[in-house]
């Protein structure tokens, strides 16, 4: 048979529970997610016997998701019972005669079970090579692979990949985010290399100019400008200055554009076309993407595989089934967005009706979410201004010219235009030219923005919040305990805590097989394990400053012997827990500082958030279905919009509530046709 015999498999997991003999799974890497999908779907955990091993291998090249490695492998522990230190990584190709394996079995009797690290057999050597010059990359630095393999007797020795890795002395690893930002098949001449001498050139980011359905519609040329404008004012916007008279020639160009063209496209071929430019995003070696992973890094604290994880994360989750639910969640029909249609438990016919202009204020702290603000705009059918953020100025622009790529006519009902945030006069020309504003900052712009806008103009603002984790005592089991630390530390060092979903703190209930202070220790060693995998980002003087703070005051409350204990990461402030038994919510000064607090019961857990209740946003889960159904009923009341599990606290559905509204209706206004009632 081919593909996936999900019910063989589980019933030999089964048998293999009860006769107690280990074995060695081996599997695509892909194809683990889909049988770890499968158990989370019907709440299956298997306790593999002692010994078993898991290998996996092929990663996620072309795959319509990326699970992190330290994710899946934490998966693996919670659903199958094999620890992480027990899975092995092969990484091979077709083209080759030999394969290499991290260690993480050898590395854990040498006290090392944190590092992975590829070793290829002694007949091979394999080499980083800067993707530009293809000389050898320093230790360290990121590039293509090139590997030499002495077993090919009857082929070519060498093989340059389309994989990226870090040379290490003991080996390489493979980039967390292989597969992307891979090499095209492109030739260039190498000098020096003989006539026909040629090597492939990594992809670069093309033109804005390609048709509609074009064979081509990636960029022919990098172009990370923070402005996206229509041509026509372009040579008016060249001087740099954003004048109010600017601004308002702008807003009248995209109004045009869209009664012209947006206002008579049917939704669901709006919806195919943001589907086909979000696309472009995440198929493998994309260039948009490793263009705007490149910029944000440059311009952010964040890395480059941080960017390209939570990118990939963020508009995986907004394709076109994701698009449909949205709508539908909300409205019902999509189709009352382009004409009177009926609506179920009414009378006559209703049609919904977008802004024909909606200002887009932007925040930078977690890249991609502009995309999200101008989807919803895009979807009601009204143009769209964008104000990028100055810390992250360039992917507003960049997603505007992928839908250019897709449809010019669309992507021509949308501007993008920096200027300095609190311009009263550029901000008030914007406000009188739109029908409704969306805004992201802080309560204090919020509040500013929210005082400007005109009387009549629909505002939508989206200020501080803070999200938390709660762990039932049911959820404390020694086999799993480690995979559930792995997962919050994902959700706590994901864009280093800079979300509103992101967790500040975690309530872990006592009585539990493993206590509250043994599951901080494990939490500080999962966010160990996440920076070594991915490093949090710079962090200025006013930041470092306030962690070096927190953690004073705890040592010094340690040293007095209050119920207290710091984990905090040797050498800098790259990760900190802290351990207390002080139950009241502490809001994090960010940066991948988490709280944990023992509770006896999860029904002190209201009191605890009322002082903070208009700030609830998220909060992560570790508990039966029956206790979390109790919790759900208590945190409701107290404004808390969404209770997920652990692991997905970053990753919100595109039609959730966020801050407990709506995302398309604030927008819309509504006409009804009534009829007469019969008789």
């Amino acid at each position: 048979k081919e593909g996936l015999e999900a019910d063989r498999l589980l019933a030999d997991l089964r048998a293999v529970e009860r006769v107690g003999k280990p074995v060695c799974l081996l599997g695509a890497s892909f194809a683990f997610v889909h049988v770890l999908d499968l158990c989370g779907q019907q709440g299956l955990r298997f306790h593999l016997p002692a010994g078993s091993r898991v290998m996996d291998t092929g990663g996620f090249k072309g795959r319509s998701r990326e699970v992190p490695q330290v994710a899946l492998y934490g998966l693996i522990g919670e659903h199958l019972g094999v620890a992480a230190d027990r899975c092995v990584n092969m990484y091979g190709m077709t083209e080759l005669s030999m394969q290499c394996y991290d260690s993480p079995l050898r590395r854990a009797r040498l006290g090392r079970p944190e590092v992975r690290v590829m070793e290829a057999p002694p007949w091979a050597r394999t080499i980083i090579l800067d993707p530009e010059t293809l000389a050898v990359a320093p230790e360290g630095e990121q590039g293509i692979i090139c590997h030499y393999d002495l077993a090919n007797c009857s082929s070519v020795v060498g093989i340059l990949t389309e994989d990226q890795g870090v040379a290490t002395r003991e080996g390489f690893r493979l980039h967390p985010d292989r597969g992307l930002g891979r090499c095209d098949t492109r030739r260039v001449p190498v000098p020096g290399a003989g006539e026909g001498g040629e090597v492939p050139r990594l992809l670069r980011l093309g033109g804005r100019d390609a048709g509609r359905g074009g064979k081509d519609n990636r960029m022919a040329q990098p172009d990370d400008s923070p402005r996206f404008l229509p041509p026509e004012v372009e040579t008016e916007a060249s001087g740099g200055q954003v004048s109010p008279v600017l601004v308002a020639t702008v807003a009248a160009h995209i109004w045009a554009a869209r009664k012209a063209y947006l206002a008579r496209l049917p939704v669901a071929e709006i919806v195919e076309i943001l589907d086909r430019a979000i696309g472009l995003w995440l198929e493998a070696g994309s260039p948009w993407l490793e263009a705007a992973s490149r910029r944000i890094a440059a311009t952010t604290p964040y890395s480059q595989a941080m960017v390209r994880l939570g990118l990939t994360r963020l508009l995986g989750g907004c394709r076109k089934d994701a698009l449909l639910a949205l709508l539908e969640a909300e409205l019902g029909d999509p189709a009352v967005l382009d004409a009177f249609r009926p609506r179920p438990g009414t009378r006559g016919s209703h049609r919904a009706l977008g802004p024909a202009v909606t200002t887009h204020i932007f925040s930078g702290n977690v890249p991609g979410l502009p995309a999200i603000s101008l989807i919803h705009g895009l979807l009601v059918k009204s143009a769209c201004l964008g104000k990028p953020a100055s810390e992250e100025p360039a992917f507003p622009a960049l997603f505007a010219r992928s839908v250019a790529a897709v449809d010019p006519k669309l992507a021509a009902c949308v501007a993008i235009l920096p200027w300095s945030g609190g311009d009263a006069a550029v901000e008030a020309a914007a406000f009188a030219a739109s029908e409704a504003v969306i805004a992201h900052g802080s309560d204090v712009a919020i509040e500013s923005i929210r005082a400007r806008v005109p009387s009549g103009v629909r505002f939508v603002g989206h200020g501080h919040r803070v999200s938390l984790a709660v762990i039932g005592r049911e959820a404390l089991d020694p086999a799993s305990v480690e995979s559930l630390a792995a997962r919050l530390a994902y959700d706590v060092s994901l864009f280093d805590q800079q979300g509103c979903v992101s967790p500040h703190g975690v309530y872990v209930e006592r009585g539990g097989a493993v206590a509250p202070q043994e599951f901080a220790e494990s939490l500080a060693q999962a966010m160990a394990a996440f920076e070594r995998d991915m490093p949090r980002g710079r962090l200025t003087v006013e930041e470092t400053a306030a962690i070096r703070q927190v953690r004073s005051e705890a040592e010094l409350r340690e040293l007095q012997e209050e119920p207290i204990r710091l984990f905090a990461s040797p050498g800098g402030t790259a990760w900190t827990v802290i351990y207390e038994d002080d139950p009241a919510f502490v809001p994090s000064c960010l940066n991948r500082v988490v709280r944990v607090k023992p509770l006896l019961d999860l029904g002190e857990l209201p009191n605890l958030l009322r002082p903070v209740s208009r700030y609830l946003q998220t909060v992560g889960v570790a508990l039966s279905r029956e206790r979390r159904g109790r919790l759900e009923d208590a945190l409701a009341p107290l404004g808390v919009c969404r209770v997920c599990p652990i692991g997905e606290m970053p990753h919100p559905p595109l039609h959730w509530h966020h801050d407990g509204g709506f995302n398309l209706l604030p927008l819309l206004k509504w006409t009804v046709i009534e009829e007469a009632a019969d008789g």
